[in-house]
């Protein structure tokens, strides 16, 4: 019973963060940003001279807004996330797979946290081959958050199906 108290807990708690990010903080970098989408949102990665553009494009308050708050809210969001995503695939899928998963959901928050510590050097200060090292912790991030959520995607998907079919 406890633990599906904190299992729920900590599902809301990870929800509720990603919606403050996705509703106020990020929309709110771009607006500073003149439309421009911040480095978080660019699953893909992005070039120096994008990078480039988006920091020209930032006004100082927008910087700051990014460094401070975004960057604090940051710190905390890839860890909800890798502990959900670890223990929602610990639920969803038998060993040894799981541990696969959640090796990657490990990796994700390692990179993610990696990334942020790139974008706070570019917010400092623009530098080319930080941007490439900061997309590249971008494209990690988000090939391993899109391998675990898949597999959690994946896996709900079929207890859905077997459901159905029953």
């Amino acid at each position: 019973m406890v633990t599906r108290i904190l299992y729920v807990f900590l599902t809301i708690a990870t929800a509720a963060l990603y919606l403050v990010m996705v509703l106020w903080s990020l929309p709110e970098i771009t607006i500073e940003a003149d439309g421009l989408m911040p480095f978080d949102l660019r699953p893909f990665g992005y070039s120096p001279q994008e990078a480039e553009a988006f920091l020209n494009a930032l006004s100082d308050e927008g910087r700051v807004f990014y460094a401070e708050t975004q960057h604090r809210l940051d710190m905390v969001f890839p860890l909800l996330l890798m502990a959900w995503g670890a223990w929602t695939v610990w639920l969803l899928y038998p060993a040894p797979i799981n541990w696969l998963f959640i090796a990657l959901a490990v990796l994700g928050c390692v990179f993610d946290l990696g990334e942020n510590r790139a974008v706070a050097g570019l917010l400092e200060g623009f530098d080319a081959e930080a941007a490439r090292a900061a997309s590249r912790w971008t494209l990690a991030k988000s090939l391993a958050a899109t391998t675990v959520y898949g597999a959690i995607l994946w896996a709900l998907g079929r207890k859905l199906w077997v459901r159905i079919k029953r």
